[in-house]
């Protein structure tokens, strides 16, 4: 399998920036920032997918995707109330399984996940200034 090849921080920092500057709102930059965030980790042959949950009041819902597969994905940790972006929202710390076949943190939701072909996740909390709401990026 070929490696995505990583950009430098300050690459990363720089095409964010140009993100927030070309979008005309917050639900737009997301989505542009998930849809650049899988394109930046997908090979041929290998797509990564992305999910923005938000989560308010214990409610949790995806705010963007890099498309429809990735919110899917996203929804099936809620129908269980739980999973990696939940997670990682919750406890606000990262979540990586890197094989979901080898894991047994959610078994029922592994089993789901490794169903519709996927094999590893890594979910990441970002800090929101507001104390009612948290965030998580999946990958």
């Amino acid at each position: 399998m070929e490696e995505p090849q990583l950009a430098e921080p300050t690459t990363v920092v720089a095409d964010i920036q140009d993100l927030l500057l070309d979008t005309p709102d917050v639900e737009a930059f997301l989505e542009e920032l998930a849809r650049h965030s899988a394109g930046m980790f997908s090979t041929p042959g290998n797509e990564v997918y992305c999910g923005i949950t938000l989560m308010r009041h214990r409610s949790a819902g995806t705010v963007a995707s890099s498309g429809e597969r990735a919110r899917i994905l996203d929804e099936l940790q809620y129908n269980f109330d739980d999973g990696p972006c939940l997670r990682a929202c919750r406890e606000i710390t990262q979540v990586h399984i890197p094989d979901f076949a080898k894991d047994n943190t959610w078994p029922e939701y592994n089993k789901i996940v490794t169903e519709h072909g996927i094999r590893s996740v890594l979910a990441v909390p970002f800090p929101l200034s507001d104390d009612t709401a948290r965030a998580g990026l999946n990958l």
